[in-house]
């Protein structure tokens, strides 16, 4: 019965997506599509957006800043007699201005401004990519999730199909008096319960794939096919712990973010530490003032001054301002490396339970294998023994509802396998395009 995963795949497949007509839905479009479609990676999108708005601020801090005004007054009235009558007339004012200022000298502020806004940019993105692997590890679990729930309604239905198939036997048996009459009504029991698992399990599959469609954003009711996922022959993780916490704390991207983090508030330190030195501006200034607009060169000549010069500010008291900023600043950057500490140990404490539940996965695997044979050939004895009158009917449907544990059990081990391959592979920082074969690899990891 190695086959009946397939069939059951497929039978349930053709079930849930009755008149749908889109392409079948892998894993990989899955995750393509949670991602695209994800309001939470909206939000990371927008925080890198605004981290780059940063870095411009910070490369504006080294350019000169330039402004320019324009100005026209123009007072009521003005009064002056003439041969003792007394006449106004208003009064104008005509003004133009442009002025430059250029750092030269800021405590090194600017410089690290700048690194401060690289080391936020560069944690805006990594926090992002560390976003698109969860979103994506979700998809992918919902996704499993759903095929699980496909291949044990299979199973529901081949009991189904087996009570009924053994209903059918009984009533010969008891036409030519073999089996006593309640026996067809222990079957007919027997039957009644199998269907009852089928309708559950079609309720399970019915809400496994409503999960998986939020997870997607797709419309509940949508119900394409899934295509399925070799589940038999799925490898187990050959590399050494040591070797996977390694890849797991170099390639990590909220690790990498968090060390973006140190970097930025070491760079805020520096700012804060600005704060004692000196600054050195350059700084240079036209103003041009007239009654009447300038009619050309000459007009601007006979109204203007300009001033080039330094001004240097050296700070005295600002009221304890740059020592309490210097205090924040040393405190937030020990506090960004307490938390690379703690998540680099929380990174290796993951990546070793998912490769022990990857080895547990794989073992349980091999058991129910091994319990499922012996669970078929239990119920083929049994099956043979009723109908030749040597057994019970009551041995019989124990039997087979030990093969339906043991193909549950079974079913429920390979596709836990199956998440756990995935699991391992995005602690371990595997790109993300590789966990659907990956998952199907012969554990050459």
């Amino acid at each position: 019965m190695k086959g009946i995963v397939a069939r059951a795949l497929l039978a349930g497949a053709l079930s849930a997506a009755a008149g749908a007509s889109a392409e079948p839905l892998d894993l990989d479009a899955a995750i393509e599509l949670a991602r695209a479609r994800s309001p939470e990676l909206a939000g990371y999108r927008q925080s890198v957006a605004a981290a780059n708005a940063g870095r411009l601020g910070a490369i504006g801090a080294f350019l000169p800043a330039l402004s320019a005004s324009a100005g026209y007054s123009r007072i009521p009235s003005q009064s002056f007699s003439v041969m003792g009558q007394t006449f106004s007339s208003p009064s104008e004012n005509y003004t133009l201005g442009a002025s430059a200022s250029l750092p030269l000298f800021a405590g090194f502020r600017n410089v690290a401004g700048l690194a401060q806004s690289d080391a936020s940019r560069s944690a805006a993105g990594a926090a992002l990519d560390r976003a698109q692997q969860s979103v994506a590890l979700v998809a992918a679990r919902d996704f499993i999730d759903a095929l699980k729930a496909q291949a044990l309604l299979g199973v529901a239905r081949t009991d189904v199909q087996r009570s009924e198939q053994q209903l059918e036997r009984v009533q010969a048996l008891l036409e030519v008096g073999s089996v006593p009459p309640v026996d067809v009504f222990r079957q007919r029991g027997e039957l009644g319960a199998d269907r009852l698992a089928e309708l559950d399990a079609r309720d399970a599959l019915e809400n496994a794939r409503n999960t998986l469609n939020i997870t997607l954003g797709l419309p509940v009711q949508d119900r394409r096919l899934l295509a399925p996922i070799e589940v038999e022959s799925i490898g187990s993780q050959s590399a050494t712990l040591p070797d996977l916490v390694d890849r797991a704390l170099r390639t990590r991207a909220d690790l990498r973010a968090a060390r973006d983090d140190v970097r930025a508030a070491e760079a805020g330190r520096r700012i804060s530490l600005a704060g004692y030195s000196p600054s050195l501006d350059l700084n240079a200034s036209y103003n041009w003032n007239g009654a009447d607009p300038p009619g050309g060169i000459d007009d601007l000549r006979a109204g203007d001054s300009y001033s080039v010069g330094l001004s240097l500010a050296v700070p005295l008291f600002d009221r304890l301002a740059t020592p309490a900023s210097v205090q924040r600043a040393a405190a937030e950057v020990v506090y960004r490396r307490a938390q690379v500490q703690s998540l680099e140990r929380a990174i290796a404490r993951e990546v070793a339970g998912t490769r022990l539940a990857l080895a547990n996965a794989a073992e349980r695997v091999s058991l129910s294998g091994a319990n499922l044979a012996a669970a078929e050939e239990e119920l083929r004895l049994a099956e043979e023994r009723y109908s030749v009158g040597a057994g019970t009917l009551l041995e019989r449907n124990v039997a087979a509802a030990s093969w339906s544990a043991a193909e549950t059990h079974r079913i429920t081990a390979l596709y836990d396998l199956l998440f756990a391959r995935i699991a391992l592979a995005a602690a371990a920082a595997e790109p993300i395009a590789s966990w659907a074969s990956a998952a199907e690899q012969d554990g050459e990891g």
